[in-house]
């Protein structure tokens, strides 16, 4: 009777022990019972990653990390083993991200979905990545921030420099100098429009005139607006008139006397007819001077000697 309540409390005992690795476990999000499938990723560093850390598709959990441990090539690196619930499929060319889930910088594994036909198998090592740690992303921001910030003093050095120059005795010597002539120069300016206030004021009656004058001498240029406009009817009339006269006819009779005229003098030009000869041929005309000149003698002995050519007979 005693050796059966021992094995009676040993079985009980047992029982409790197996519900209570079931139970750690389970609160680790390892159930014994289910039959899951294991994945393997390697990464050189996993900046706070621990076991039991989820493994999330789209923020949504689907496993869990179940070890980590050092990889047997004594590299450094590390292979983390993680279950994914046996209904979920990892499409190949996927990849295994390690980010930070929430503000305080606790890690979980993001699994980066890749559409393929093809589908990882329990126990394959899908490719690990790794987001900047909050050191690098700082540093990445701040690297710009900084760079900005050097040239703002570098800028602010020359300017300095600059300032320095310009407020140097010197420089204050003529600046001095030149406030006093641009004070001078205003009251130049104020005496000058004095000046011409006093003027407008005294040639304000001549000003009216002058613009009487110009009234005047518009409504004048309205009044002969009439006579322009008949001058230009006029005008109108005799272009009108010389648009209808005849002087293509006039043209054409002028061009062919030109024509004519142009043939008479190319047959003077070629020695045809008696001009011709005259003007071109000198032989022609030193016969005609000397017949010129002997009639001329002739008419002279004629005219002293008349009973010489005259025979007069009563008988």
């Amino acid at each position: 009777m005693r050796k059966a309540q021992f094995i009676k409390l040993g079985i009980l005992i047992f029982f409790c022990i197996v519900v209570l690795i079931w139970g750690i476990n389970y609160l680790k999000g390892l159930d014994l019972f289910t039959n899951n499938k294991n994945y393997y990723s390697v990464y050189n560093h996993i900046d706070g990653l621990i076991e039991s850390s989820p493994v999330e598709v789209n923020g949504y959990q689907v496993g869990q990390v179940k070890s980590i441990e050092f990889s047997p090539k004594n590299d450094g690196s590390l292979i983390v083993c993680y279950f994914l619930k046996k209904e979920f499929k990892i499409p190949k060319g996927s990849s295994a991200h390690i980010i930070s889930s929430d503000i305080m910088g606790t890690k979980c594994i993001q699994l980066i979905i890749n559409k393929s036909s093809e589908y990882y198998s329990g126990g394959d090592t899908i490719p690990g990545t790794i987001e900047a740690g909050l050191k690098e992303q700082m540093n990445s921001v701040l690297q710009p921030i900084q760079t900005k910030i050097k040239h703002l003093f570098s800028s602010m050095d020359s300017t300095m420099t600059v300032i320095s120059s310009i407020f140097s005795d010197n420089t204050k010597q003529n600046l001095s100098e030149s406030f006093t002539q641009i004070g001078q120069i205003v009251s130049n300016l104020h005496q000058t429009s004095e000046v011409l206030r006093k003027v407008m004021i005294k040639e304000s009656e001549n000003i009216q005139s002058i613009l009487n004058n110009t009234e005047e001498i518009t409504e004048g240029l309205t009044v002969s607006s009439v006579d322009i406009k008949n001058i230009t009817k006029n005008i109108s009339a005799v272009s009108d008139s010389l648009a209808s006269a005849p002087i293509k006819q006039a043209l054409t009779d002028l061009s062919e006397a030109a024509f004519g005229l142009n043939q008479i003098a190319q047959k003077i030009n070629d020695s045809k007819g008696t001009a011709g000869e005259l003007i071109n041929n000198k032989d022609f005309y030193n016969r005609l001077n000397q017949l010129s000149s002997s009639l001329d003698s002739l008419t002279n002995d004629i005219r002293i000697n008349p009973k010489k050519y005259i025979h007069f007979s009563v008988f």
